[in-house]
């Protein structure tokens, strides 16, 4: 596909006021697979309020399936949109291995609600390579509804009894033992001493 015809059916994407022609130009554009079209598809799905279009920019970025989709779809998690984030989710299940590396690094990010979304991502690839980083999160991970959702995922995928159990009790205590630190480091740093209410 030529750059003159790439611009002008992002141009229609963005700007035409037909819901029925935004669908075409993006089920058009799954014929060009570049990083920059990919990140025009993304902001499309963030900016678009027609759900059709929506759903046709979800296809086509399926299609296209490059690790810059991988890439843009994990930003989405960060949405408040609920259909936005859950495209996300389901566009990163179904490509896979494509996805595999950007969900690991996920697990690490600052937001629990995204290494949420991570999870729910490694826990529907059903490989190894994802039982793995399951195990990991719920072990280390600081959030009980991370680590309660890892474990779940690790049942599911066979890893009954033990190792789940073990998983999840560990990073529950470890979760815990966290919280209880930055409590008594919030006393602490206010001057909090139990002592101080002791009666006479």
């Amino acid at each position: 596909m030529k750059d003159h015809q790439v611009r002008e059916l992002i141009k229609v994407l963005f700007s035409h006021p037909e819901e029925r022609e935004r669908c075409s130009a993006a089920l058009e554009l799954c014929a060009c697979t570049r990083d920059d079209v990919v990140e025009s598809l993304v902001e499309g799905i963030r900016r678009e309020k027609s759900r059709p279009v929506q759903e046709a920019i979800v296809t086509t970025l399926l299609t296209i399936g490059t690790e810059a989709v991988v890439k843009g779809c994990a930003e989405l998690l960060r949405s408040e949109d609920d259909y936005v984030r859950n495209a996300a989710v389901e566009i990163l299940r179904l490509l896979q291995r494509t996805s595999l590396g950007v969900a690991g690094k996920l697990l690490r990010d600052p937001d629990p609600d995204v290494r949420l979304f991570a999870v729910n991502v490694l826990g529907e690839l059903k490989v190894k390579e994802a039982a793995e980083l399951l195990r990991r999160a719920a072990e280390e991970d600081e959030n009980i509804d991370v680590v309660a959702a890892a474990a779940e995922y690790l049942g599911e995928m066979g890893f009954v009894g033990g190792t789940a159990q073990r998983a999840q009790e560990g990073g529950a205590c470890r979760a815990s033992q966290r919280s209880k630190g930055r409590i008594q480091a919030r006393r602490s740093a206010s001057g909090y001493s139990r002592r101080s209410f002791k009666r006479d």
